[in-house]
């Protein structure tokens, strides 16, 4: 979303036009001079995938090829890190997805899906649908919240044949989990991640370190919850301030 906040510096340094928000139909509407509006997420046709090499890209999930697909957009989370272009939650409709993911595995023969929503666990009544309608025909890898993770999603999850989840932890720390609004806590984010790997779904958990409020004991509160709580992957990163989040 750097363009959307920090289109001036664009346009000095060498870009001759931004389009802030969402892109899909401001080029068109650029070329056309004409307005063109969306009624639902729907109204997107699905990406065209032989614009570029996917089969270079590899990922694999339980030793099959994936290939990325989104099925929402936005999140309606604020955590004081992230920089987010609007705040309102939109999802794909349920046939909308079906035939996205039918249509990828009949056309490049993938069965292995990363589910690239920023929150794909926030409406489980959608993912149970969607879980019945494919009948466990894909496999799937996706994003989740430790404050949304339950026994009952967990079943959903199950029932959709998704075998690993990330979850954005950030930090060990109570301290620094409450400075950043992240709206959860060591104590649930122990909970989430034994329930799932206890049920057969492995997590990767995502850290920042260096988010506003670190201290060296803050850093070490995270090291211990990582040995007491064992995730199955972790992915650390260095946090850097985002143009568009509250903290930038």
């Amino acid at each position: 979303p750097h363009p959307t906040h920090m289109e001036q510096e664009c346009l000095n340094n060498g870009f001759h036009k931004v389009i802030k928000g969402f892109g899909e139909t401001a080029l068109l509407e650029y070329l056309t001079g004409q307005k063109i509006e969306l009624k639902s997420l729907d109204d997107i046709p699905f990406p065209d995938r032989n614009a570029l090499p996917i089969k270079e890209y590899y990922y694999p999930i339980n030793d099959l090829l994936s290939t990325p697909v989104m099925t929402s957009r936005g999140c309606p989370y604020s955590c004081s890190f992230c920089a987010t272009m609007q705040a309102q939650y939109e999802l794909n409709s349920v046939d909308y997805v079906i035939n996205e993911l039918d249509y990828i595995h009949q056309t490049y023969k993938y069965k292995a899906f990363m589910l690239q929503d920023d929150l794909f666990a926030i409406n489980e009544k959608r993912i149970l649908e969607i879980a019945n309608k494919l009948d466990g025909k894909y496999i799937f890898r996706g994003n989740t919240r430790a404050n949304l993770t339950n026994a009952r999603i967990i079943k959903i999850f199950k029932k959709l044949n998704i075998v690993e989840l990330g979850i954005g932890i950030e930090s060990g720390s109570e301290k620094i989990l409450k400075e950043n609004l992240k709206k959860t806590s060591p104590k649930i984010n122990t909970e989430a991640i034994n329930l799932l790997q206890d049920n057969g779904i492995r997590v990767k958990a995502f850290i920042i370190i260096g988010l506003p409020g670190e201290t060296h004991k803050t850093v070490q509160e995270t090291i211990n919850w990582l040995e007491e709580t064992k995730p199955y992957d972790i992915d650390i990163a260095c946090f850097q301030p985002y143009p568009g989040s509250a903290i930038f």
